[in-house]
């Protein structure tokens, strides 16, 4: 199997741990909020990058030629940025939706769309089609995920009846972003070594969100200030908890961070095309998750092993299986 396909798969158990604390702390925080604190991180990291560059020659022995800073300029450092503008506008609008949607519906409609568009836009870059045990292996990987996805939703029937929700515009321009950004990664990675093409997206990053922080200081300063140093939530009015909401928000970015770097290495590695079609893998430990956690006792969860929903998540994750397996086994390394 090669390594982007073990990273993509890996990636995404991380993440799934991940997004189930997204919606804990977007009770207490704004979209906008929550996207500064988040990016905040990068800024020590890119410092710590810069002091540190001299000595990246050395730790090519270990880790390969991808292991070094570079500056670009003119074409090649706009397609190292780009990345990362198309990146944290996506979250952005992640962050809206997620603030007035059910996490699973927020899901399913951001996994359809996101690994659409790379496809589409995959096979548009690269001038050829797929083959055959591509379209079938995107076929199984998109089938799996989206019933994967689809029984996360299912679970509030009262929701189901609910075409277009509040957030869906949001998610939407969001699934679109991502998948967009899976193919201008990829194709950045063929330009400059790997930990530039990180170093580069952090600092797009940084430079969209300080034009969000710009634009509403007052209201986020008042937000951070308020969750950090006890003071109350806007929506409850209840006073929050400085060190616990700083251990989640602590979990929440390292299992974001570890997913996200090894979803993108893998991006960078292999066919960003079917990157964002992994997704699904994350729907079936997060529908596993919260499904058996409502069994009381050993016994209430043995039972809810047994449930019909269980059975039809089994049926996902086996088409999603034998896709990933159908790549690992027929997939040429690379490709846009």
């Amino acid at each position: 199997m090669d390594s982007w396909i073990l990273l993509a798969v890996l990636g995404n158990v991380a993440l799934s741990g991940a997004s189930l604390l997204d919606k804990t702390i977007l009770y207490r925080l704004s979209a906008t909020a929550f996207l500064v604190l988040s990016e905040l991180v990068w800024v020590p990291i890119i410092g710590v990058a810069l002091l540190l560059s001299p000595t990246f020659p050395f730790f090519q022995k270990f880790f390969g030629p991808g292991f070094s800073l570079v500056y670009p300029d003119g074409q090649i450092l706009m397609e190292a940025l780009v990345p990362g503008w198309c990146a944290i506008l996506s979250l952005f609008f992640y962050y809206r939706a997620m603030r007035v949607m059910i996490p699973s519906q927020l899901l399913m409609i951001a996994f359809v769309v996101s690994s659409l568009t790379a496809a589409l836009l995959g096979m548009k870059i690269r001038g050829i089609p797929f083959a055959s045990f591509e379209w079938l292996a995107f076929i199984l990987l998109l089938g799996g995920g989206w019933l994967a996805s689809f029984l996360l939703y299912a679970r509030d029937a009262k929701e189901r009846n609910q075409i277009i929700s509040p957030g869906f515009y949001d998610i939407f321009i969001s699934g679109v972003g991502f998948g967009t950004y899976a193919v201008l990664l990829h194709n950045s990675g063929k330009n400059i070594p790997w930990l530039s093409v990180f170093f580069w997206q952090g600092v797009a990053g940084i430079s969209v969100t300080a034009l969000f922080l710009f634009f509403s200081f007052s209201k986020t300063w008042k937000e951070l200030r308020d969750v950090f140093l006890g003071g109350a939530s806007e929506d409850s009015g209840s006073p929050t908890f400085s060190l616990q909401f700083l251990g989640t928000f602590g979990l929440n970015k390292l299992l974001g961070f570890g997913g996200v770097y090894a979803v993108n290495f893998a991006t960078i590695l292999g066919n960003a095309a079917f990157i964002p079609a992994f997704g699904g893998v994350k729907y079936v430990v997060t529908f596993c998750y919260e499904h058996l956690r409502g069994g009381y006792g050993f016994w209430g969860r043995f039972r809810l092993m047994f449930t019909l929903r269980m059975f039809f998540m089994l049926i996902a994750a086996a088409l999603m299986t034998l896709g990933i397996l159908i790549l690992a086994f027929h997939a040429p390394r690379g490709g846009a």
